[in-house]
């Protein structure tokens, strides 16, 4: 808590980088964000968040439970594009996010995209289809939809 958002983002870097070398999301990375990840708002920092978004890019198999946990610690960012990129990579099975798990994906960009930023992630229309696609009820969601107003 004693460290500013850039330090912070530094730390989900070094946490990113542990999780990627040694496949222990749910052993190491997840029980640390869980018990000792400060959780209130004024920590919730815009650098801090998009490492965040970089952890949940390489998060893989794990990218549900991995939302489930990075969520409620993310605010909104300014910039998004390469994570709109990952969430829809055809080639690659270890990032096509939207298609492996629509719900989590909706649910990190709601958190991650705000009404207030100055432009739209790329790709973002091309991901709210494929999110749609596999998982049609989500449509109705007010996060989809929200989303999707933006794009227009």
């Amino acid at each position: 808590m004693a460290i500013d958002d850039l330090g912070r983002s530094e730390a989900v870097a070094a946490l990113s980088s542990i999780m990627q070398q040694r496949k222990n999301w749910p052993t190491f990375v997840k029980p640390f964000l869980t018990h000792a990840w400060p959780k209130q708002l004024a920590y919730k920092g815009e650098m801090a968040s998009r490492a965040f978004a970089t952890l949940l890019a390489e998060a893989g198999d794990d990218f549900a439970d991995a939302a489930k946990v990075i969520v409620p610690l993310l605010r909104p960012v300014s910039h998004l594009d390469m994570f709109s990129y990952y969430m829809t990579k055809d080639d690659d099975e270890k990032h096509d996010f939207a298609r492996r798990f629509p719900e989590a994906t909706l649910s990190v960009l709601a958190a991650l995209v705000d009404e207030n930023r100055p432009t739209v992630p790329y790709g973002l229309p091309k991901v709210l289809d494929l999110i749609a696609e596999s998982d049609p009820t989500l449509r109705r969601k007010a996060a989809w939809q929200r989303l999707r107003d933006l794009t227009f």
